[in-house]
């Protein structure tokens, strides 16, 4: 992982997978291979983060593979581990975990390894197809996690209710007077970008939130004043969102007008027709 930071003037996904905003931001989302695969049967059963496997996708593959797809949507992490858990690893031959959720998952055993002989790794960035042999090889047998999908975190818009002051809008309006019980965000992400926009307006100095992660000893400081900072503003949240349907829902019925988002829920909004925007903000967008 790189330390720069993606403009919103030229951010896109080939720039993304190169770095990403702030340590630990950048969180890539892969399959991982289900204990006693089903594929045999003719059927694949996989468990994929909602709005990113698209009928196109589903239809194509079985045209040339002839193996049918069953799809089932989730919107967060947990969803994920409660549906395995609850099934014992049993029903599905694919999930799709964040690359950060590695040691959540090795205890649980409810995987298997890939056979990386036969995953053409040399056409993906080495900084992704590293972190299935870092974090998610268990027990020594291999890379249990391979990198699918990437996207974006920045701000979310109702074009109707609310603009940006310039020609990109900031982390800091997610915590602004001006929208004060209009905004929502994601606690630990939400927070990390706060500390992006207080190196802007002199409450931490430049560098600050990516000098955090070199060691705690330097840390606990830095995130100090950033937890301050927000526990003095936190009255001008509306709600708080750990999946993908709680971002829409906030943007279309709870009064949200501005708040910190992944780029696929409010982009599926815009291309329903609904008046949502996304833009990567001035300090730069995170990458997931």
């Amino acid at each position: 992982m790189t330390k720069q930071t993606h403009k919103s003037s030229s951010i896109n996904r080939r720039t993304i997978l190169k770095g990403a905003t702030a340590a630990g931001a950048f969180v890539a989302t892969g399959p991982a291979y289900i204990k006693n695969a089903l594929s045999s049967s003719g059927e694949i059963n996989i468990l994929m983060w909602s709005d990113y496997l698209p009928p196109k996708f589903i239809e194509d593959f079985k045209n040339e593979t002839g193996i049918k797809i069953n799809y089932t949507g989730i919107g967060s992490n947990e969803e994920i581990i409660n549906k395995m858990k609850a099934n014992k690893g049993q029903g599905f031959d694919i999930v799709s975990p964040t690359n950060n959720q590695g040691l959540e998952w090795g205890p649980l055993e409810l995987l298997q390894p890939f056979d990386m002989g036969r995953v053409p790794t040399d056409k993906v960035n080495p900084a992704m197809t590293n972190i299935g042999d870092k974090d998610w090889n268990f027990n020594g047998k291999g890379s249990h996690w391979l990198p699918h999908i990437w996207g974006t975190e920045g701000i979310a818009w109702r074009t109707d209710k609310w603009a940006p002051a310039g020609d990109a809008p900031s982390y800091g309006d997610i915590w602004d007077e001006a929208n004060a019980g209009k905004t929502m965000g994601r606690p630990h992400s939400m927070m990390l970008c706060a500390g992006l926009y207080m190196e802007t307006i002199g409450e931490l100095e430049p560098g600050d939130m990516w000098k955090a992660y070199s060691n705690e000893e330097t840390m606990r400081p830095i995130w100090d004043k950033v937890t301050s900072w927000c526990i003095a503003r936190k009255k001008n949240l509306k709600l708080l969102w750990n999946d993908a349907d709680t971002q829409k829902n906030g943007l279309l019925n709870e009064g949200v007008i501005v708040g910190q988002t992944w780029d696929g829920p409010p982009m599926a909004l815009k291309t329903a027709g609904e008046p949502i925007m996304y833009q990567a903000p001035k300090e730069g967008a995170m990458a997931w």
